[in-house]
């Protein structure tokens, strides 16, 4: 929560075994629970380029999978539960990634 750009995070539309939340179309966290998805294709909010983050909640740690400039992308997850994806938007200058 303390990364969040206002401090708190808001519930967003979601898919229905995935609740999403955060800051509409700046920063967003997916959160898996007990669920233990492979793979996920995530919608991005549309107009910016967004970091992707595959956080561990349960280990305690966070990886940048890529950069995506996409409206949809496809995240790879380790199959193991408590996971969540933050999307976090960049700022118009930020380097290049793969999107």
């Amino acid at each position: 929560m303390r990364q969040s750009p206002t401090g708190v995070l808001d519930p967003l539309p979601s898919d229905w075994d995935a609740p999403r939340g955060g800051v509409q179309g700046t920063y967003e966290l997916i959160y898996f629970g007990f669920n233990r998805p492979r793979f996920r294709n995530i919608s991005v909010p549309a107009g910016g380029r967004f970091a992707i983050d595959v956080i561990d909640t349960w280990a305690m740690t966070t990886d940048r999978v890529g950069v995506t400039a996409d409206t949809s992308v496809r995240v790879d997850l380790p199959g193991r539960p408590y996971m969540a994806v933050r999307l976090t938007r960049l700022p118009d200058d930020a380097a290049s990634g793969d999107g």
